[in-house]
């Protein structure tokens, strides 16, 4: 398990070239940006310019969200 955590400033769905829905989220922490892709359509987790904590499992081609904080 792995934990992001920032100001949400992106959030982008996508989907695989299966058709699988990925969620694209971009947190801004101490002037770095980190992008993290999770599994489904997870937009409700992640509201736009909200500090947000997430634990998730790490995955190909997305992770999977344990929870969010």
């Amino acid at each position: 398990m792995q934990t992001v955590s920032g100001l949400v400033t992106v959030v982008h769905l996508s989907t695989t070239s299966g058709g699988s829905a990925i969620t694209v989220v971009t947190f801004a922490a101490g002037g770095a940006a980190n992008i993290v892709n999770f599994c489904g359509d997870q937009r409700a987790q992640f509201p736009l310019n909200q500090f947000v904590e997430a634990s998730f499992n790490p995955g190909t081609p997305c992770a999977t969200l344990i929870a969010t904080g």
